[in-house]
């Protein structure tokens, strides 16, 4: 691991630590949505864990709770347990290479974001430089035969991942029908789900993708928007590379993530 990543990690690990002394914000939502990015064996970064890890995790999620299909998520049947949504990111490689046979062999549901220009181009949906190699897309038969299995459910995650908020009304648009056309040119079922690229949402980008969508997912912390546009800005849980252990038990058992909330408090006071 580079010397930045370590630093990373380790100041990760300190507002983690610092939250788990602080109050706590309170659950807003009534299903619990978990997200991961990467399944990797050489996991070293935050948005990279191990499928060792992803199965701890996934296993300790359903003794917690029932996990909803994508298909349920707006309704789910009545339950004496509390209802939670795994999702994943980016639609990279290993989604199919080590996701998939996971989710098989636990019989697990997860709703799988795909920014389409990633799948078309190559083109890491990320914001610093990479090894290309390193992160690759499934490809789109990949995708097919994935969402033809009951254990995932494609949503949307724009086509460009350009951030919502900065795109114009008529962006914003344009970018999600080309995200969506290139779902039908595929043979694929139109998306009725939403991740909003780097969880970054505004009142008014929520507004012209709840005309596409049914549901929308967003970063933590944030703030509910009001009235019918409320579906469109659930917010998510991440699981980390540094949650190893005492500190993704944590994150699934309450349900909240602790340590993005205090960095936005924290960056708030520093402004």
């Amino acid at each position: 691991m580079s010397l930045g990543r370590q630093l990373k990690s380790l100041a990760w690990h300190g507002v983690k630590a610092f939250s788990a002394m602080a109050p706590s914000p309170s659950r807003r939502s009534s299903v619990t949505v978990f997200t991961l990015h990467r399944l990797i064996p050489d996991a070293c970064s935050e948005l990279e864990v191990t499928p060792a890890q992803a199965e701890s995790w996934l296993r300790s999620i359903t003794a917690r709770y029932r996990v909803l299909h994508g298909s349920e998520f707006l309704s789910p049947a009545p339950d004496d347990r509390p209802f939670a949504l795994i999702t994943v990111d980016d639609a990279f490689s290993d989604a199919h290479d080590h996701l998939w046979p996971l989710l098989q062999r636990l019989q697990l549901p997860v709703v799988l974001f795909v920014p389409t220009h990633f799948i078309d181009t190559g083109e890491p949906p990320v914001s610093f430089a990479v090894e290309r190699s390193r992160y690759r897309p499934c490809s789109w038969e990949q995708l097919r035969a994935m969402a033809a299995s009951p254990w995932i459910t494609l949503g949307a995650h724009s086509h460009a991942h350009s951030e919502a908020p900065t795109q114009r009304t008529a962006e914003l648009a344009a970018d999600t029908e080309a995200a969506l056309a290139r779902f039908t040119a595929e043979g694929l079922p139109r998306p009725h789900l939403y991740a909003y690229p780097r969880g970054k949402f505004t009142a008014e980008a929520a507004s012209v993708l709840g005309n596409y969508f049914d549901a929308g997912f967003a970063g933590l912390p944030h703030h509910s928007l009001p009235g019918d546009l409320a579906r469109m800005a659930w917010p998510r849980v991440p699981l980390r590379g540094s949650d190893a252990g005492f500190w993704g038990e944590r994150k699934i058992r309450n349900g909240i993530s602790h340590e993005e909330y205090w960095v936005e408090r924290i960056k708030g006071r520093l402004k």
